[in-house]
């Protein structure tokens, strides 16, 4: 529900709904709701990070939230979607260009190295290239 408040003018509202999501979280909570709960609360905050000044770090500690469970998403999606690859994973995406923006190569090259290893959807090699170009200039 929160992705439909995403705009900066419904910003506040989608910002309580992760909120409220996130206090709901208990150790029953599945995986995958966890993991979309994440990728709502990153794609708001990154959204709205020019408009409020705490937008990007919460973003920030959203991709790292998702990526902290990626391990056992991965197993949750493998074992519902066995006979497809996995999809492209938001958190490790979308904080490698953060930190590529940063100029953090090195932290950028590492996420999307893990990223390839666990299997997750994405231009990974193609990334980490860019990447080690920036840090030779």
């Amino acid at each position: 529900m929160a992705g439909w408040f995403k705009n900066p003018e419904y910003r506040q509202i989608g910002y309580k709904i992760i909120e409220k999501g996130e206090s709901l979280i208990s150790v029953k909570t599945p995986v995958m709701d966890k993991h979309l709960l994440y990728q709502a609360k990153l794609e708001n905050y990154y959204r709205n990070r020019e408009n409020d000044d705490f937008a990007l770090p919460v973003a920030i500690e959203a991709c790292r939230q998702q990526i902290g469970i990626s391990k056992e998403a991965r197993l949750a999606l493998l074992q519902e979607y066995r006979n497809s690859p996995l999809p492209s994973h938001a958190g490790y995406s979308q904080l490698c260009v953060i930190l590529e923006h940063q100029k953090n190569y090195d932290e950028a090259i590492r996420l999307a190295a893990e990223a390839k290893e666990q299997g997750w959807a994405g231009n990974w090699d193609e990334r980490i290239g860019k990447c080690r170009k920036e840090m030779e200039r």
